[in-house]
């Protein structure tokens, strides 16, 4: 067995722990958990409710805007895991209550989603260049 640190481009999610984490197809899924660290002390600390995403072939990150009528609360604790289709999530925590029972389905198109992270990446790569010039 060999192990091997990723070097990735694009920007991924903040430092966090207690986040859920699934493999769908080609891709590494991070979704929400918890940080002590970004906002001052009187905070304690945020829990997040972010969708990333790490190409595993190209190590490219990209971040999802989640939409629809009902979107999970901020939370940490949880669990998830992936179908072929889909990205099912459940449980977990946040700054106020535990999350009710309830599971979301983050349901996707694959050929849409591949058009759109490959759009989102040429995207970003165009403004990085932009920074370094």
């Amino acid at each position: 067995m060999a192990v091997e640190k990723f070097t990735t481009v694009g920007r991924g999610p903040q430092p966090r722990s207690q986040h859920s984490a699934a493999v769908f197809g080609s891709y590494f899924v991070v979704f929400g958990g918890r940080s002590n660290n970004i906002f001052s002390e009187s905070m304690k600390n945020v829990a997040f409710n972010d969708l990333h995403l790490l190409n595993i072939s190209s190590r490219e990150w990209v971040s999802l805007a989640l939409f629809g009528e009902e979107l999970p609360e901020s939370r940490w604790g949880h669990s998830m895991v992936a179908t072929n289709s889909s990205i099912l999530l459940f449980g977990g925590m946040n700054l106020k209550h535990y999350c009710p029972s309830a599971v979301y389905e983050f349901s996707f198109n694959q050929k849409k989603l591949k058009r759109y992270l490959k759009q989102k990446t040429l995207r970003t790569t165009n403004l990085v260049k932009k920074e370094e010039s």
